[in-house]
């Protein structure tokens, strides 16, 4: 079986260190301990999307400030997305 895929189904079983990284990677970080709360990747507990918001600043800025973390469907930066120079789109 293809790795990625069994990482998931030990994830979803909450199988081996499925147990540990269905906690999420705040927790799983905490748990792990050693300086690996330095290397989790989140805002606020919340696990980011599965892109870089480099190319678009307002999603950076957005996860950063969101109430929730980060999240791509809280404060979407649209005028950024679509190129509009007003802001207006």
């Amino acid at each position: 079986m293809d790795t990625s895929l069994e990482l998931v189904r030990r994830i979803t079983y909450g199988h081996g260190i499925g147990h540990l990284l269905g906690r999420g990677v705040q927790r799983a970080a905490e748990i792990i301990g050693r300086g690996a709360e330095e290397s989790a990747m989140h805002v606020k507990g919340s696990e980011l999307p599965g892109y870089d918001p480099r190319a678009i600043k307002g999603y950076g800025l957005s996860y950063a400030t969101s109430n929730i973390g980060g999240n791509h469907m809280y404060g979407r930066p649209r005028p950024e997305i679509y190129g509009a120079k007003d802001g207006f789109g």
